[in-house]
């Protein structure tokens, strides 16, 4: 009895979390950290919990198209999700059949109306008898929002879409910024070596657990988040010494990290003061200093011009998937066109803030032209600044993302030179914009 009351456990929590995200449109993240009985099962419990809520995600619009014939449109959402659950095992954890089946309509018994089991019970069943045609007759591409999938084929092709519906099923690796001896903790941790302040590892659970952890000697970034600081940084011969860097938006405080360990004069910029809470948090962990700024920066004027200035500005965060699957299940498609007003207005407003013969980053985390192309060439076209091509060299591993017109589009097949050495982890990269401009004064 104790070993299916811990199986029924990791199941009940992600029913419950799962709940939290479809029918009370929470996020993720903040569904995970309500949900106190998760962080006290075991370890293994836990990740299992986590496999089976990422799964329901990640697999959403082919679980979906595999449920929607055995049901009828009157199956209410709760029992929806429990079969949600029991599909994820079925087909796409690779939990033995009978297991599938079973601790899940124990699951249904425990959570859901009476004889709602029943009914759970005959759709499984009927769906392992059926399996490999319904199965067969789904794509994987199904799983992304019909609107955005559209935009991605017509901005980046066939091919690259189902590279990106791949890359959203997989698990993604766990990136670490380290403060140094890249080498050392790629050992230490089983990871790889991918620049010289990036090391790859393998998903390790809770990073809190993680040797280097306590000590501050690493702090958790996508390589592609981190490729910006480290193009500004190595362009000043690996040390930011004397420089002044104001970091926009820069929460959950990645950059300015990276900025202040290379020995940089950093003010960070935020609005969020649960964002900003999280960066001061950060950075006292690391022993890193930097002045924070909890502000607006359309209502934010610095009292000095910097050398460089890094602006992460706010977007619809579509490349950050990978790491997020609940961004797929978002009814409401991002309204590109007032972001892109912000977009700019953010841009117009940080490019006074540079010195004439210094540098501004225009960075975002989205695959969307209408927040990366369209913004840089709006830009241009009013003479405010000019744009500082990178060079392949520069972008290093990441010299994929060279656009002839000297910006980086940061697709996350861009790292697929790189295998990686864990079977358990996937590969790729967040997808980014990556533009550097300086500003144009009469």
């Amino acid at each position: 009895m104790p070993k299916m009351k811990n199986v029924l456990s990791s199941r009940s929590a992600a029913f419950h979390i799962l709940t939290d995200i479809i029918i009370h449109h929470k996020m993720l993240a903040d569904a995970v950290n309500a949900h106190q009985p998760l962080a006290e099962l075991e370890q293994r419990d836990r990740s299992f919990a986590r496999l089976l809520i990422a799964t329901c995600l990640r697999r959403n619009g082919q679980i979906a198209s595999l449920l929607a014939p055995l049901v009828t449109p009157e199956t209410d959402m709760p029992t929806r999700i429990i079969l949600m659950i029991g599909i994820a095992q079925l087909v796409f954890i690779g939990t033995e059949a009978h297991a599938s089946i079973d601790t899940t309509v124990e699951l249904a018994k425990h959570v859901l109306a009476p004889r709602k089991s029943g009914m759970v019970n005959a759709v499984l069943r009927r769906l392992q008898r059926e399996l490999d045609d319904r199965l067969a007759a789904t794509n994987i591409i199904e799983n992304l929002p019909r609107g955005l999938a559209s935009r991605w084929r017509d901005s980046w092709g066939a091919a690259e879409l189902t590279k990106l519906a791949e890359q959203a099923m997989a698990v993604p690796p766990l990136d670490i910024a380290v403060k140094n001896d890249a080498a050392f903790w790629a050992e230490t941790l089983g990871g790889q070596v991918l620049t010289s302040h990036i090391v790859r590892c393998p998903p390790l659970g809770d990073i809190r657990a993680i040797p280097g952890y306590d000590e501050g000697a690493w702090w958790i970034q996508d390589a592609a988040a981190a490729l910006p600081a480290e193009m500004l940084i190595a362009s000043q011969g690996g040390s930011l010494s004397n420089k002044t860097v104001l970091d926009l938006c820069a929460a959950p405080g990645g950059k300015t990290a990276q900025l202040a360990a290379a020995g940089a004069r950093v003010c960070a910029v935020e609005k969020d003061p649960d964002r900003l809470a999280l960066l001061h948090h950060n950075l006292a962990r690391l022993s890193l200093s930097a002045e924070v700024v909890e502000a607006d920066i359309l209502d934010y004027t610095p009292p000095y011009q910097s050398d460089f200035i890094i602006l992460d500005a706010p977007c619809s965060a579509t490349g950050t998937f990978r790491r997020h699957p609940d961004i797929f299940l978002h009814k409401k498609a991002p309204d590109l066109m007032r972001l892109q007003q912000t977009q700019i207005a953010l841009l117009e407003r940080s490019l006074n803030w540079v010195v004439n013969d210094g540098a501004l980053f225009y960075v975002t985390c989205s695959l969307q032209p209408e927040e990366g192309e369209e913004v840089i060439e709006t830009i241009l076209a009013t003479g405010q600044a000019r744009l500082l091509p990178f060079t392949e060299t520069e972008l290093g591993i990441f010299s994929a993302a060279s656009h002839p017109k000297g910006w980086a589009r940061i697709l996350p097949s861009c790292l697929d030179h790189i295998s990686s050495d864990s079977a358990n982890a996937g590969t790729g990269c967040d997808g980014f914009f990556v533009a550097r401009l300086q500003p144009v004064r009469s």
